[in-house]
């Protein structure tokens, strides 16, 4: 959790979409003027705190790394909002039965389980005609089987993007906006998360240091060589059909 929070710490948000991407989705979400809103994986609370400078919600933001929830915590405070956020350190499948106006999983999906099943997650959760605001990997062209294994998933783990109406369709949602990652806000992400990674090594023992240095390196290397070519990620917003 430290390497995720200190790999994160230059950069506004714990996903690929630009600064300007996302104050369009949430833009478009904020219209609606949504009374609740849930975060999921909030990270260091970028959505969360954008939403609440635009309209009067309240808005439960969760995750389970303190370090990104404190520095949520600190960046709302030095914003002038028009709603309200918490900050609570939990897991999705502990919260209560409550549904919300709004429910939000920008690449977090992982904290409920595949990107499927945390679409559906997120569609239970809306009250009638909510907004569910989503983003994850999607394969924009088919990956090689060393690249599949490389990630340890089947390609079947994520949609194709041209898939996306239909998956979302299962989930009982309608698409209104997306919005992908271009390969030039990709890069600079993937850049930001390399030095947050060597920035992390040295604060670690010397067997340490090399491993994360080791993996960050595979990582890059791999996502250079494969990765660029066919993996998209992509936000959408949605609501019932």
């Amino acid at each position: 959790m430290r390497q995720s929070a200190v790999a994160h710490s230059a950069l506004h948000q714990a996903n690929p979409l630009s600064a300007e991407q996302l104050e369009s989705l949430i833009s478009f979400v904020g219209e609606k003027s949504p009374a609740t809103a849930l975060d999921i994986g909030c990270g260091p609370g970028a959505a969360s705190i954008a939403l609440c400078k635009r309209c009067d919600v309240s808005v439960l933001a969760i995750d389970i790394n303190d370090l990104f929830l404190a520095r949520a915590d600190e960046s709302a405070q030095q914003e002038s909002l028009a709603g309200s956020v918490i900050f609570h350190n939990t897991d999705p499948k502990d919260l209560d039965d409550s549904n919300y106006d709004a429910v939000i999983c920008l690449g977090s999906s992982h904290a409920i389980g595949s990107p499927r099943d945390a679409l559906a997650w997120c569609r239970s959760r809306l009250k009638p005609q909510g907004l569910v605001l989503f983003a994850d990997l999607v394969w924009k062209a088919a990956p090689s089987a060393q690249f599949t294994t490389f990630l340890g998933a089947d390609e079947a783990y994520y949609w194709h993007e041209g898939d996306a109406t239909h998956v979302f369709r299962e989930a009982g949602l309608g698409i209104l906006k997306t919005e992908s990652a271009s390969p030039a806000s990709w890069q600079a992400y993937e850049s930001g998360i390399l030095q947050g990674r060597q920035v992390f090594a040295t604060q670690l023992p010397a067997d340490e240091a090399t491993m994360v240095r080791a993996r960050a390196l595979a990582w890059k290397e791999a996502f250079d060589e494969f990765g660029s070519k066919c993996l998209g990620f992509t936000a959408y917003v949605a609501t019932e059909l």
